[in-house]
């Protein structure tokens, strides 16, 4: 009986992390282009759903998993599905110890700016696309505006996944 039990519990963390990537995959394809933000939101958000009650090396299973299928189906995405299973484990951490709310937002603005700008940085460089030029050009060469916006980017993201995701825990743990 344990075993078939034990059994039962591995197919449904497979099925969960199957279902968690395949619902990442149909965003990389629905969310392309100037839509593309959409990622930032829903992939990290997914990932952290999929992270309720699991251990970090199921964690860690689909993470990679989800990074080795994107390398052959998304490669200019590679990065940012990196930085995407990170903004998910710190948004994990975030809402599993005790932090104020403001303190989080700030961590997680920072955090995200930072790693829109290093995956922007790295994609032009390994894929030789020019995002990093042509949002300097489209601001005329002004690199308080590029942080401004890249902290408003931020902000925008990690606060509506901070809020979300501690919205829907609480209410999940109310109805467990």
């Amino acid at each position: 009986m344990k075993t078939d039990s034990h059994a039962s519990v591995k197919t449904a963390v497979i099925t969960q992390g199957a279902l968690t990537i395949a619902l990442i995959f149909v965003s990389f394809l629905l969310f392309r282009g100037a839509v593309n933000i959409l990622n930032a939101f829903f992939v990290p958000m997914a990932l952290y759903f999929y992270s309720f009650g699991k251990k970090t090396g199921e964690i860690i299973a689909v993470d990679s998993v989800l990074i080795l299928f994107c390398a052959f189906f998304f490669q200019m995405q590679i990065v940012f599905i990196v930085v995407y299973c990170l903004i998910a484990y710190v948004l994990k951490l975030l809402n599993d110890i005790p932090v104020h709310p403001a303190l989080a937002s700030l961590l997680l603005t920072i955090g995200v700016s930072l790693s829109f700008w290093t995956g922007i940085m790295l994609t032009d460089l390994f894929f030789g696309t020019r995002v990093n030029t042509i949002m300097m050009d489209l601001l005329h060469g002004s690199v308080l505006a590029y942080i401004i916006l890249m902290l408003i980017e931020g902000a925008l993201v990690g606060g509506s996944l901070l809020l979300l995701s501690r919205k829907l825990r609480g209410s999940s743990s109310r109805r467990l």
